[in-house]
């Protein structure tokens, strides 16, 4: 599984490459996020879709505690409607991954993330 987030204003992805979607690979990749490239931004709003692993609960469950309650003061969660248009950044993102990187078969979770990398790594136009 691959977990992508893209910053709106200026275009710019970040990844990673997981074996499976769980709340600790969501907890750790937000947390990885946040303190590598938000280290200095005190409010990030963040859109997202209403998959279970989706809460803050999810810092608590799987980060130590301090860790948790940064990303819970640094994070506001907004969430897409669950009746609403499919049509939105992030699904638009992962067809572009699919049409740009994933058209082909690939054998390896290295060799995913190596492409997946250099997908990532490619200008974007910002939405």
């Amino acid at each position: 599984m691959m977990a992508p987030a893209t910053r709106l204003d200026t275009g710019q992805r970040y990844t990673q490459v997981r074996k499976q979607r769980t709340k600790a690979d969501y907890a750790e990749f937000m947390h990885e996020l946040v303190t590598t490239y938000y280290t200095d931004v005190e409010h990030i709003d963040l859109v997202q879709d209403n998959l279970n692993t989706h809460k803050y609960g999810s810092f608590y469950e799987h980060l130590p505690l301090a860790q948790a309650r940064l990303l819970i003061h640094k994070l506001a969660f907004h969430y897409t409607p669950k009746l609403g248009s499919w049509l939105n950044a992030a699904e638009i993102e992962f067809s572009a991954l699919a049409r740009q990187c994933l058209d082909r078969r690939i054998g390896s979770l290295e060799e995913l993330e190596r492409q997946v990398s250099l997908w990532v790594s490619e200008p974007t136009s910002v939405l």
